[in-house]
């Protein structure tokens, strides 16, 4: 993916939609190493009139002075 390219989001319990806009929130950071980092957050969508929330985990690595997303995962709800 190239900076700028938008990325779509397909959670595995639900139904393939396509999240043009996500809103994703950052939580609690965790340093395993100077260079890599956990960080908690969530992502919000909106379902009709409802709003369903889901916990993510990132991996974050330094690359230089700039921290990159290694990887995300969805987490269960609570």
């Amino acid at each position: 993916m190239s900076r700028g390219e938008k990325a779509q989001i397909y959670p595995p319990a639900l139904p393939r939609v396509v999240i043009v806009n996500p809103r994703i929130a950052n939580g609690t950071v965790r340093f395993v190493t100077p260079d890599v980092a956990t960080v908690e957050g969530s992502y919000t969508r909106r379902d009709g009139d409802s709003v369903q929330t889901t916990p993510l985990l990132f991996l974050m690595k330094r690359d230089g002075d700039v921290w990159r997303i290694a990887s995300v995962r969805l987490l269960a709800s609570n």
